[in-house]
């Protein structure tokens, strides 16, 4: 399962296939091939791409902004998704769309970061996890489970026609995103003094607090089984 897409085929009128072989299906509007970047048009547009998981690590490259745009995820619909971007040329800000209207779950804003070109957008999207980073910055995250079970990403914009985006990756995590690790003495005699260590490691290059969370939680139980 996954979804890549480069962009890197003759212009045309419409995404076509992608690199990994799906097709990509329009909602509204129509993106088109400009230069090996998929390029937005003036009016309303949303195309996706079935990535065939619901756990998967979503990017793209913002080649150029626009006043509107989007990496859109966790789509069952046209109506009924997730998406980052921006509107009406503000900072990036991460949404969820409920029958055509924006809905308002809880979204932590970590950061505010104005679109620029080059930007390399992230979103790791999990059962009851969205956290979405600009250049490997995190800029807004929640817990909801809203959508959770979709498999689609997509790309969307609004009046956007000098929007570009380039290489397009939703791809199922292949690994941990923090491994624990606890070494010390395994029996102790009763009176006894031990010492172990805990070896939290993060297995990405950003903060995933939810995940240390659990890692440190899995820590102090070990240590409570090692003290009884």
């Amino acid at each position: 399962s996954g979804a890549v897409d480069s962009f890197n085929r003759p212009d045309a009128f419409a995404l076509g296939t992608a690199d990994s072989g799906q097709s990509w299906e329009t909602y509204a509007g129509v993106l088109g091939i400009n230069g090996g970047r998929a390029a937005l048009p003036y009016g309303f547009t949303l195309m996706s791409i079935d990535a065939g998981a619901s756990s998967l690590d979503v990017a793209v490259t913002v080649a150029q902004p626009a006043n509107e745009f989007w990496l859109v995820l966790r789509l069952q619909d046209g109506a009924n998704y997730w998406r980052f971007g921006r509107w009406g040329g503000q900072p990036y800000v991460l949404q969820q769309i409920h029958n055509n209207t924006v809905g308002f779950p809880a979204v932590e804003t970590e950061g505010t970061v104005l679109p620029a070109a080059g930007d390399h957008l992230g979103c790791q999207i999990r059962t009851a996890l969205i956290e979405c980073r600009v250049n490997e910055v995190l800029v807004a995250r929640t817990t909801s489970t809203a959508g959770n079970s979709a498999t689609r990403a997509a790309l969307s914009g609004y009046q956007a026609d000098t929007g570009r985006f380039d290489d397009l990756a939703a791809l199922p995590p292949t690994q941990p995103d923090l491994t624990v690790s606890l070494t010390g003495p395994e029996h102790l005699y009763f009176g006894a003094e031990g010492t172990w260590q805990a070896v939290v490691r993060n297995l990405r290059n950003n903060s995933q607090r939810s995940q240390l969370r659990t890692a440190v939680q899995k820590v102090l139980k070990a240590l409570e089984a090692n003290d009884a």
